[in-house]
């Protein structure tokens, strides 16, 4: 018998919320615009390689170091670097799934271009590109004597629907429940519908994704692979939308794991969030290959005074267009928290007059600082998923209204200019503060230093913000 409670399958529907819309998409469009047609290419393939081997790896198809995943990525998949896997598969059996999965992501830009539909027949068929050199998979069956659940390998019918149960086990005895397999067909039916709805009332793209891939998780129509093609699905929707694939690193795993955990439960930020921090990641890299102020490459060899020009030169560049762009940026980050200060000021104020009202012992008040590593960065660091990119000890230039009643709570604004190369990318996170922890509202906010119209798209949020910041204090009230 099951120790917890076990997930009860339910046909999917379409998720109901106020979305707002992203001004992500608007910074990598205004990145994209700084590139050569060979700079992206060259982006376009390190990316690919990039999707493939994380999504193969956090499937758990195979397991390679990182050090190697580095080279395969930067350098592109030499069989040499792989080794033999402990599920048995062999460095060459891992080569070809790699080239299966990166023909695959090649095949859906293909299929962007050509500006067919989404159908049920296409996602068969993008079951049977990813799934190319896999020709088995694990299959639990009973048996008979011992009346005992043991797995044994089953031939996988690649781009065909399931036609037996695949619902696994979790380590704590309960069980996850897909969609029965006599109900596949229609429910992939009802998936393409209410994608097609969602992209016709120009639903947010983060959103779409989203949805699109926890909906094809919930009917799990293959009997292995699922996990591939819903985050080639979600990548489909993304890339249509001007965006970046979903690459879900390794590192992120367990944050994947329990965003879609929540979803089953009607919780659904959590998995738009992970998202967000997704595209985010592969978005610095782009920055990083589009910038214009990457230095000239510097030949020791050269003579002296030609590595002095070089030098020069480098420096010049450095010196004349950083201070523009980070300053373009610092007043984008003071128009933001102008209206920030505004929204939150009077939030505060009417905070306290509802409670005075109803006779509640309660005070509000507005202010400013700087939090660190500590405290909001830490919430940042969750929230963007990039350690490697943003520095945890510094600074954040915060909005702060302090809640003060039997729980006090701390809801937080902050606003943060980064990139190591100080190309002008602000960042705001939304976080509530109870005494030690401190917990994300929702997915943060990022403009680049040329975005325009930024300021409804940034009231929607904030809005949205503070009134999950007030439910939250007044739910731990209760």
């Amino acid at each position: 018998m099951p120790t917890a409670r076990s997930y009860e399958w339910k046909p999917i529907s379409e998720w109901t919320d106020k979305w707002f819309d992203d001004a992500l998409p608007i910074a990598i469009e205004a990145m994209k615009l700084e590139m050569d047609e060979d700079g992206w290419n060259a982006f376009h393939e390190r990316a690919a390689r990039e999707w493939s081997v994380e999504s193969g790896q956090i499937e758990g198809a195979f397991d390679i170091d990182q050090g190697i995943t580095i080279q395969l990525i930067e350098h592109g998949f030499d069989a040499n670097l792989l080794s033999e896997q402990r599920n048995g598969l062999s460095k060459e059996q891992v080569h070809q799934m790699l080239l299966d999965l990166k023909d695959t992501l090649d095949w859906i830009f293909s299929f962007i271009k050509s500006e067919r539909k989404l159908s049920v027949n296409y996602i068969c068929e993008l079951h049977q590109a990813l799934m190319r050199s896999v020709d088995s998979y694990d299959g639990y069956f009973l048996d008979p004597p011992t009346k005992e659940l043991r797995v044994a390998k089953q031939p996988l019918a690649k781009g065909k629907f399931k036609d037996l149960p695949n619902n696994p086990s979790r380590d704590d005895g309960s069980v996850h429940e897909f969609c029965p397999p006599f109900q596949v067909s229609s429910q992939m039916e009802e998936l393409i519908r209410i994608h097609e709805e969602l992209e016709g009332r120009n639903v947010p793209v983060l959103v779409r994704a989203a949805w699109l891939h926890h909906a094809f998780t919930q009917i799990h129509p293959f009997q292995d692979g699922n996990g591939r093609v819903a985050r080639a699905l979600a990548s489909l929707v993304l890339l249509k939308a001007g965006s970046m694939p979903l690459t879900v690193h390794r590192d992120m795993r367990s944050r994947y794991v329990r965003s879609l955990r929540l979803a089953d439960d009607g919780q659904v930020h959590g998995l738009i969030d992970l998202f967000e921090s997704c595209v985010y990641r592969l978005a610095v890299s782009l920055w990083n290959q589009a910038s214009v102020m990457r230095p000239k490459v510097i030949d020791a060899s050269e003579s002296l005074d030609e590595v002095l020009v070089a030098l020069g030169e480098n420096f010049a560049k450095q010196a004349g267009m950083t201070p523009v762009e980070w300053g373009r940026s610092l007043d984008v980050m003071r128009q933001l928290k102008q209206l920030a200060a505004a929204k939150l000021g009077d939030a505060a104020a009417k905070t306290a007059h509802q409670m005075s009202i109803a006779g509640v012992s309660f005070s509000a008040i507005y202010g400013t600082a700087s939090y660190l590593s500590e405290k909001l960065g830490v919430a940042r660091l969750e929230n963007w998923g990039q350690e490697s990119f943003v520095a945890s000890s510094a600074p954040i230039d915060t909005l702060v209204v302090e809640l003060k009643s039997m729980l006090p709570a701390k809801l937080l604004i902050g606003f943060d200019r980064f990139h190591p190369i100080r190309k002008g990318f602000l960042g705001v996170v939304a976080a509530i503060e109870f005494g030690d922890s401190i917990e994300v509202l929702m997915p943060s906010f990022f403009a680049h230093f040329e975005s325009v119209g930024l300021e409804p798209l940034f009231e929607a949020w904030l809005k949205k913000a503070i009134n999950l910041g007030l439910v939250k204090w007044h739910e731990r009230n209760q």
